[in-house]
């Protein structure tokens, strides 16, 4: 230790280092005050209690499964955990499922070690989509972990295997309530002037291209609306009770989607509003 002492730099010359550090630390701190102060809403929400059910969704803009080595999948695991979420519910996932290895499946790199049921939904019918065969663009997925997972009894996704929705039930055939994860894709116009270089790879392209060989010609956007529609009218005549989650590309509040859950057959709120007593912010 003493002849250590000697050696190390005195203070003065580790002044200029040591400022700059903490000029950049600060300058990093202000940035991330900004962000959050323009774009992001309230706070991180406290440990539940025994008596809540926590419900956690996510667009992840592409699980980069064969890409990076896990690290986003170990980022959104964490964060699943840090929410204490008994369901994980994803939309984008980006993954041909049926394509990838029998470890690689979405239960066996999330909730790991824990009791879990889960339900996915991607493109089965467009067999060529990607660079790399495995890549299928959009996609829903539910996890139900925890105790929660053994009142999960059915699973399934949309009968046009389009992956435009996939669903999970809790409780029994008498008492069920149906959870329900769905991706609806930008309009044609944002799909063309946003993807110029892959159009053949996005969702709208690939529902419309299965919609047009079966002699569809409805806009793709408005035949998801048509066919969860009908799906969730099925659950409603039983009596059962419904979730809805997912990424609709339109307002919650007032888009087309929006107004018809709200008819009198359905008769579906928002639940983060009843909540809160206010509307849900803008996301990104």
């Amino acid at each position: 230790m003493e002849r250590t002492r000697d050696s190390l730099p005195t203070l003065g010359t580790r002044t200029p280092a040591v400022q700059h550090d903490l000029e950049r630390q600060e300058d990093y701190i202000e940035d991330m005050l900004d962000a959050q102060h323009e774009d992001s809403y309230g706070l991180t929400p406290p440990p539940k209690t025994h008596d809540t059910l926590r419900l956690v969704l996510n667009n992840v803009n592409g699980l980069r499964l064969f890409t990076d080595g896990g690290e986003k999948i170990g980022r959104i695991e964490t964060t699943r955990k840090r929410y204490h979420a008994d369901i994980y519910c994803c939309v984008e996932n980006w993954v041909q499922w049926d394509m990838t290895t029998s470890n690689q499946q979405f239960e066996d790199i999330f909730g790991i070690g824990e009791e879990r049921y889960s339900s996915v939904g991607f493109n089965k019918n467009d067999r060529l989509s990607g660079r790399d065969g495995r890549t299928q663009p959009g996609g829903v997925y539910i996890l139900v972990t925890g105790r929660t997972s053994g009142y999960a009894s059915m699973k399934g996704m949309d009968e046009e295997f389009l992956g435009q929705w996939c669903y999970t039930r809790l409780g029994t055939e008498q008492h069920a309530t149906w959870l329900c994860c769905a991706y609806n894709p930008p309009s044609s116009t944002r799909h063309v002037r946003r993807n110029t270089r892959h159009r053949s790879y996005t969702v709208y392209s690939q529902r419309r291209r299965h919609l047009r060989e079966k002699g569809v010609f409805t806009d793709p956007c408005a035949y998801f609306v048509q066919q969860l529609i009908k799906q969730l009218l099925e659950w409603k005549k039983n009596g059962d009770n419904i979730i809805l989650v997912g990424d609709f590309n339109e307002d919650v509040y007032t888009g087309v989607l929006a107004e018809r859950l709200g008819e009198d057959d359905l008769l579906m709120t928002c639940q983060f509003q009843k909540i809160n007593n206010q509307q849900l912010p803008n996301s990104h």
